[in-house]
């Protein structure tokens, strides 16, 4: 079976609507939901074959883009697919339209 690895500081509500959504990428896929912690790519590169996902959704994580960086760091993880969501890029943009519009 495949493994969509969800690394998010959501809460719980936020992981129900994740967990559809991603469901109909490959409805057949094991969702495993992770906080990001600092021994997690170690873990991912100590695991099996098997335990590998083929996918990774990082959503609204503070640290998204040093896993990401870590991860494509390492040559069996850096094949893996990884998605990314951060709400900060959308303040961003909404702060910047509002400073244009001033």
């Amino acid at each position: 079976m495949q493994t969509i690895l969800v690394i998010t500081d959501q809460e719980q509500e936020t992981k129900a609507e994740l967990k559809g959504s991603l469901l109909t990428l490959n409805p057949l896929a094991k969702l495993m939901f992770r906080r990001f912690d600092y021994g997690l790519v170690d873990e991912l590169k100590s695991g099996s074959p098997q335990t590998i996902p083929y996918l990774i959704f990082i959503s609204s994580c503070l640290e998204g883009f040093t896993l990401l960086k870590e991860l494509k760091a390492i040559p069996i993880l850096s094949r893996i697919p990884v998605l990314m969501l951060q709400a900060g890029a959308t303040r961003r943009k909404n702060r910047a339209d509002q400073l244009l519009q001033a």
